[in-house]
């Protein structure tokens, strides 16, 4: 954490635009709605009340099906043993999941596991670390015969064609930092870090990006993004016809879509245009919606340590990734009011193979 609050206190005394962006990025690289209620101690939760636990009522409190916990289990099970601890790793990971889904404190999750809370905050960390170490493998791009599947899935919402993924970004509220709190605070006036994303037409992040201070621009979010990095050294590569969609709020370029600007004098199809590509771009806010529906700790997040916020965030979206592909659907999807997108505002920085591509498939649909 002290080199984490000396690149903040760089950046943010830092004048040029250059310098700041490089901070920025250093930072983000280290890549509920109800009070939170202390519990009397539970006696043997573990061992004898959750094994008894019928399967809804398990999903409700860990929000994974049984089948999930055992597949990330595999995953995780050599790399999370802590032998310090003594606790299983089946515990460990339930009682970091009961952390992710819940706004708990640490104290009523430890009485309710039969655990210390300095044991819960060293088995959540370990739990995350040895999750986040697994996020580069879940959290991918579509490519092969899985890309062309996804661009099939998202033609068959509304006919857009050659969408490869969708994006946008949403807020997580945090509490203030310690230092330099105010570049924090976004435009709802409280503390937050971005998260930004693409999905694809089944609601699976393909691209997972946090950290940023929620007063940076989503425009400049994005321009530091390894998304935009990897697309501008030609790591990610599309196809003339293929491309990603979103709102006004991101520059306009061949390979990334964004509508219209609507001064009250649109053509049929450029409205028409708009209309789909709202429409099929939904899909990301929906996915925000389930990832905030299913860990309700990202709604609100009771902590300012940046570092392990970051790691967090992303560990979730790699669980909500794992969920997908497991067929562990999640029916608690919520409407997110911190999308980035509702201060949308047209980028200035679109090219002319960006224009004409917009104006030549608006003729299209």
């Amino acid at each position: 954490m002290d080199n984490l609050g000396a690149i903040l206190e760089d950046f943010l005394l830092a004048s040029d635009d250059s310098d700041e962006d490089e901070e920025l990025l250093q930072i983000a690289s280290i890549v509920s709605h109800n009070t939170p209620q202390e519990v009397a101690k539970t006696i043997c939760y573990y061992e004898k009340t959750i094994p008894k636990m019928r399967d809804g009522v398990f999903k409700s409190h860990f929000r994974l099906k049984r089948e999930t916990v055992e597949v990330l289990m595999q995953k995780t099970s050599i790399e999370c043993a802590d032998r310090g601890l003594n606790i299983p790793v089946q515990k460990q990971l339930l009682i970091t999941l009961w952390i992710y889904a819940t706004p708990d404190s640490y104290r009523s999750v430890g009485d309710r596991f039969g655990v210390s809370v300095s044991s819960v905050c060293r088995v959540v960390h370990r739990i995350t670390d040895c999750i986040f170490a697994l996020s580069p493998t879940i959290i991918v791009w579509p490519t092969g015969q899985r890309l062309y599947s996804v661009i099939e899935g998202f033609r068959s919402l509304n006919g857009f064609h050659g969408v490869v993924g969708a994006l946008d970004g949403t807020h997580i509220e945090i509490k203030a930092p310690k230092k330099h709190h105010s570049s924090y605070i976004n435009r709802k006036d409280y503390h937050s870090v971005q998260l930004q994303a693409v999905c694809d037409n089944k609601l699976r992040f393909t691209s997972a990006f946090t950290g940023m201070p929620g007063s940076v621009h989503d425009e400049r979010v994005y321009r530091l993004s390894p998304l935009a990095k990897n697309i501008d050294r030609k790591s990610i590569i599309f196809d003339a016809d293929h491309h990603i969609i979103a709102d006004a709020a991101y520059p306009l370029k061949n390979f990334l879509l964004t509508p219209f600007r609507d001064t009250g004098s649109l053509t049929v199809d450029e409205g028409n245009y708009n209309f789909k590509l709202s429409s099929t771009r939904m899909v990301i806010e929906r996915s925000f919606g389930f990832l905030k529906g299913r860990f309700r700790r990202l709604i609100k997040f009771p902590s300012n340590n940046l570092k392990f916020v970051v790691k967090v965030v992303i560990v979730c979206c790699t669980l909500h990734n794992l969920c997908i592909d497991n067929d562990d659907a999640f029916i608690d999807c919520i409407t997110d009011p911190n999308l980035v997108n509702e201060r949308a505002e047209n980028a200035s920085n679109s090219d002319d193979s960006g224009i004409s591509k917009r104006t030549r498939i608006a003729s299209q649909l």
